[in-house]
């Protein structure tokens, strides 16, 4: 009944992991590309991430607007049935999913965007677990098992979903806490903490376009932010279908006020969530410039697992501390591989009008043998990162506003014929 229902704590969750587990090992990299200390384009980063919120959560909330429906109550006769009592009409709320909005062509684009993103993000994830700890290991050896469970979760529904997120949220923060404290504690003679007039000339001496551009790359790595416009809609609480329909004979001015009231919980939860994952960025590339140094930090691809392997403690306690990062790398990664295929199913399942058996077979086939070939040929992620900047993440704030324009025309001449 619930099955595409979450709750607002849900909602908040979601956010968080999907906005901060992309690029939470790689973003202070960004911050300091070509040599910038950093600052300036945690400002940008802040910024832009700040607008691409509130267009979504502007278009996600024109989008899902709901429908309403007038449902004749009580006996009416044959001759009564001519002139109908406005008074004896109730209205009925009939909540708007995204994909069930899209037209075939928007449809189509939703699903190869999310393919690619997840082919890509894919790729990455493996690259990285070979590299850094399994480097004699092959990269189908890495991935399969990998992929078996990505493919797993097309077959789930959103309730399920969140409540996955939900479990691993504490996890997810109590290692970051503990890897952010211990770097403190383990680095503290490594770190390079300056005086003011120090830190004060490194801000002056960043270049602002090149710090405009980093904050942008910044961005990029939070894009899965567009998942707001399938979650938003869904973030009801799970009792309200419940309370709606003993409300229904109520009048419309307080069920508006009642969806209001959850509407707004619902923006302050995503604010709250994205100001958490703006913080947790903000808190690594701190300690990776300040560890590293601007330098180091963009020439590495996980800076921060290079500053958690700076780590020593007394008496040779837990020697590989950068597992700590990646345990929860790992499953934020999951979350939006998962989120960008369950989504990417979604829309499928609207378009096909039903579920393909076979479906589940061709995605995994497909996700494995074109992240190997990827693999093979650097230049397709070379291209990847070119088409992110400057075709899929653009491509992400048209979509919304041409879906927004096709649901009003087609409110709008449903309007005129009735």
């Amino acid at each position: 009944m619930y099955e595409n229902k979450i709750s607002a704590r849900q909602l908040r969750r979601m956010i968080f992991i999907e906005t901060f587990g992309a690029g939470a090992l790689s973003i202070p990299a960004f911050a300091c590309y070509k040599e910038q200390n950093g600052f300036w384009s945690l400002i940008f980063y802040g910024v832009f991430l700040a607008g691409t919120i509130a267009f979504f959560i502007i278009f996600s909330g024109k989008i899902s607007e709901e429908n309403f429906e007038n449902r004749k109550i009580g006996k009416t006769g044959l001759a009564r049935n001519v002139n109908i009592n406005v008074s004896k009409m109730q209205t009925r709320l009939k909540s708007i999913n995204f994909p069930e909005v899209l037209p075939q062509p928007i449809k189509f684009v939703y699903m190869i965007r999310f393919f690619i993103n997840a082919v890509a993000l894919f790729y990455f994830f493996g690259k990285t677990i070979q590299t850094v700890y399994m480097p004699e290991s092959s990269f189908l050896f890495i991935i399969f098992p990998a992929a078996i469970l990505l493919c797993y979760s097309l077959y789930t529904t959103l309730q399920k979903r969140a409540r996955f997120l939900e479990i691993i949220f504490p996890w997810i923060i109590t290692t970051y806490f503990i890897a952010v404290i211990l770097s403190f504690i383990g680095i503290e003679k490594a770190m390079q903490i300056g005086n003011a007039g120090e830190l004060w000339q490194g801000i002056l001496s960043d270049n602002i376009f090149r710090s405009m551009g980093n904050g942008y790359l910044m961005l990029l790595c939070s894009s899965p932010i567009e998942f707001l416009l399938f979650l938003r809609p869904a973030a009801e609480e799970r009792g309200t279908e419940t309370k709606n329909r003993k409300v229904e004979d109520k009048n419309n001015k307080e069920g508006k006020n009642n969806r209001e009231g959850k509407d707004d919980k619902a923006i302050r939860d995503i604010i709250t969530a994205v100001a958490g994952a703006i913080l947790c960025n903000v808190l690594f590339c701190f300690l990776s410039v300040r560890t590293l140094g601007p330098t180091l930090t963009s020439q590495s691809e996980w800076p921060v697992i290079k500053m958690m392997q700076l780590i020593r403690m007394p008496g040779g306690f837990l020697e590989r501390f950068d597992i700590l990062p990646i345990i929860f790398w790992i499953l934020c990664m999951m979350a939006v591989l998962s989120g960008y295929l369950y989504y990417g199913w979604s829309i499928f399942q609207t378009r096909s009008g039903g579920c393909l058996k076979n479906f589940l077979g061709i995605t995994f086939v497909c996700l494995v043998l074109l992240t190997c070939v990827v693999e093979k040929h650097t230049l397709l992620w070379t291209f990847y990162l070119k088409y992110k900047a400057f075709v899929d993440f653009p491509l992400s704030l048209i979509l919304p506003l041409v879906v927004w324009l096709f649901k009003r025309q087609k409110d709008f001449n449903y309007q005129e014929k009735t």
